[in-house]
This record gives C-alpha cells, structure tokens and sequence, in this order.
C-alpha cells in the first residue's frame, strides 16, 4: 500500500504544472471521496491491498500538490515561509481535534459517520478552491511582485487566498486522519492502538468461535468460521467492539471421522477456552461476548459460562448463540430438515464468502436423515448426529441462493450488535458476580 505514495507525489508534481493546480486538487480529492467510501467496507485482503495502495495514489497527489507547491505560492514571497506556517500550524491543530470528532461520531453512527466527515470536508475542499482558488499559473510574476496580504490592487486575493489556504490545510488534516480509523480486529491494531481500541469498546469485546468441519461436498472446512467472523466484523463495525482472532477449538467429535476435521480433546478445549479469555481480560476486555458459529458448541459454551462462578474472575462471559435462521424473510424451496451444509447455511456463505461456494457439488451427496436409531426425543446419545447424518450433511444446499443469506446474515448482525449493546450497559453482572464470590466463601452465613 505504502508504495502509492511515492507514486502518488510524482503524479501530483507532474500534474501541478501539467494539468494546473486547481483541477489536480478537484480531482484528487474526488478519486479520495470514491476509494475513501470503499475500502473500509472490503474484508478480502488481495482487495483491501489494491484499494489501498490506489487509494494511497490520491492522498500523496494532495500532499505533493497542496503543501509543497500550492500553498506557499498563494502568498508573497515576503511573507510566503511565515504564512505557510501558520496554515499548516491550524492544520496539525485539527489533526489534534479530530481525534475526539472522529471517536464521537464512530459511537454515535459508525464507520459511516467517520467516512461522512471525510467526505463532507473534501466536498468542502473541492467547492473552496474551484470558487476561490487561486490558479498560480495565470497570474503575472510581477502581479505577485506587487501583492501584498492587506492593501493594494491584489490585497482582496491574497486574503482569499490566505482564507483558501487555511481551509485547505485544515480540511485536508482532517480527510486523512478520518482514513486512520481504529481497525475492529484485534490482529491488525498497533499496541497503541489497542489501547485506544479498549477504551472506545468500553472493555467490550467479540470472541466469534468457528469451528473446522465438513460442510456437505460444497462448503469450505471452516464455514462456521468465516460465517460467525463475517457477522462480527459487520456488527463491530456498527457497534465498536474488538474482535478476537480466528479461534475454531470447540467440541466436535461428532465428524472425526471426515477428513479435515480438528477435534481437540475435552479438557484442552475448556482450558485453552478459559486462559483465551484470562487473556483477553488482563488485555482489558472486561464484557467478554462469545460469538457461537458452530451447532455443536451448544452445550459447551453455556456450561463454559456457569463455570465462571467456579472461582473468582474480573471480567464477565456472556454467550450469544448463532443466529443463523429467523422466521420471516425469503421464503425457503427445501421443505425438510435443514441442520449443516443446507439451504440456510449454504445461503449464508453466499453471502460471507461466495468464492468459496461450490453449488454444483451440493446435489452429489444426501442430506436427508437416514434415522438409524430409534429413541425417544428426551433420550440423547453421543452418537445420534452420526446416526442421522453419516455423510455429516443436514438438508439441501443446492437451493441457496444469496437473497435468503443477507437476510438471515442481516439478523445475525443485528442481534449481535443488540448483544454488543447490551453488554456495555450492563453494570451488575460483574457486581453480582464479585457478591457471589464473596458469600460462596462463608455459604453458611448467607441469609435469606
């Protein structure tokens, strides 16, 4: 990506004296509008590089043609070095400032209310300098010569442009600082950053917890994975939270015998589960959320979050199962069960990651129940997924189609932001917790 700004300063020192100042300006800080509006909404990484490195392009064009030619020529040269400074003085002030605007506006609206204040300021650059921009090119030397900031023939354009100038620096500190927003993934954040990250999320944080399985003949191994990732990422994105890295250890015995599974043993699986969130919580992350991706984590999870009150903790478990499938919407062609790999699942990817989708092979095995133990409902088994379901394939992927992922993706979403919500405002879970705590140790002076 870094590699644009070079590029980006030679197109900018050409194109100054070839195109003329003015539309270089427009029109880089148009192409900043447009690559600016995209690339926080990529999630491929051969496609966040590209838009960043084209990105990159436009805002050294700016740097090169605004600070190193523009500005200093709008003004004498008796006064040229002190104004310039003082331009770029109320430039670094804004940087300073945007902070605060730009963590206001990201709990307030999101990751669309930082792009609309970069936006919103480069449409102001761009109506500034095309109605009272200066273009250097067409004025006479000795015009220059005789300006002067007060007075004289060319007093009213060297405080225009004095004006101009100011609002040029100000704006553009502003634009670039609002593409430096705070990343949602833990991995991509500097250790400052993090910091801050903590502090914005309010201890809050996303756990989303996949699994790495056969998904029918056509899905990828780590479909659960990719689906609950893609529903956190989306719902931090709304609701600030940092969101842990790629975690896939939960119980699924059940497929063992399908090749790519990774089965960990009971015991490691609560363990690392309970240091991964020790850590998490040492690092800051008070409201611990997990997100459950994976039908076979059911009963794990809720039985990880009861043994917290096994010994104390500083930091709140709170479990949010997959919302994969909700009443309403599209209406759905599979009429029977539809448990792994099926129509809702196979929907999903479509819409998480569609180049992973292999519709074609999703006909070439069965997915109906094949029902070879006979037990009443109320009796359970270990062994009943694979009695059912030995091809570990649950329904009919191969009606899928994108519409009824986004609105089950949407739901998904949403019911995780209402849980990341949630979960901020709570303030008597880990007070409780503590009390609790407390009295376990004396049990026999608990009264009613």
């Amino acid at each position: 990506m870094s590699l644009g700004a070079p590029l980006g300063s030679a197109i900018g020192a050409f194109a100054a004296d070839s195109w003329r100042r003015k539309p270089t300006i427009v029109g880089a800080s148009l192409l900043t509008i447009v690559l600016g509006g995209i690339y926080p909404f990529l999630h491929q990484p051969a496609a966040l590089l590209t838009s960043g490195f084209l990105l990159t392009i436009p805002i050294y064009i700016l740097v090169a043609t605004l600070f190193a030619i523009y500005i200093p020529e709008l003004f004498p040269t008796e006064v040229r070095l002190r104004a310039s400074g003082i331009c770029n003085t109320f430039g670094r002030g804004a940087t300073i400032l945007t902070p605060f605007l730009a963590v206001a506006l990201f709990r307030s609206y999101g990751i669309r209310g930082v792009l609309s204040l970069m936006i919103g300021f480069l449409i102001v650059q761009i109506v500034v300098v095309f109605r009272f921009g200066i273009e250097p090119k067409s004025v006479g030397w000795k015009t220059w010569k005789r300006a002067k900031i007060q007075g004289g023939s060319g007093g009213r354009s060297m405080k225009r442009a004095a004006i101009c100038s100011l609002l040029v620096s100000l704006v553009f500190a502003r634009s670039i600082h609002a593409q430096s927003k705070l990343s949602v993934n833990w991995e991509e954040l500097t250790a400052a950053d993090f910091r801050e990250a903590i502090q914005l999320s309010k201890g809050t944080c996303l756990l989303p917890f996949g699994i790495l399985e056969k998904h029918g003949p056509h899905l990828p191994l780590g479909t659960d994975l990719l689906n609950v990732r893609h529903a956190s990422f989306e719902a931090a994105q709304r609701e600030y939270a940092v969101v842990f890295p790629q975690y896939y250890f939960g119980q699924i015995f059940e497929a063992k015998h399908e090749p790519g599974t990774v089965a960990y043993s009971l015991e490691l699986q609560l363990k690392l589960l309970q240091e991964t969130t020790d850590e998490m919580a040492r690092n800051g992350c008070k409201k611990i959320v997990i997100v459950n991706g994976h039908g076979g984590n059911e009963h794990l999870l809720p039985f990880f979050a009861q043994g917290q009150l096994d010994r104390p903790h500083d930091y709140v478990v709170y479990v949010l199962d997959g919302e994969r499938s909700r009443p309403g919407g599209p209406p759905k062609k599979s009429t029977g069960i539809d448990y792994h790999a099926g129509e809702n699942e196979t929907s999903n990817t479509m819409v998480s990651r569609p180049d992973l989708v292999h519709l074609d092979r999703a006909a070439s095995e069965s997915g109906s129940d094949q029902k070879r133990v006979n037990l009443p409902e109320n009796v359970y088994t270990g062994i009943w997924w694979y009695a059912r379901f030995p091809n570990h394939y649950s329904g009919d992927g191969s009606v899928a189609r994108k519409e009824l992922g986004e609105w089950n993706m949407n739901n998904w979403i949403a019911a995780t932001v209402e849980a990341i919500r949630a979960a901020k405002a709570d303030d008597q879970s880990l007070k409780l917790q503590n009390e609790f705590y407390e009295k376990s140790k004396h049990p026999l002076d608990t009264r009613p």
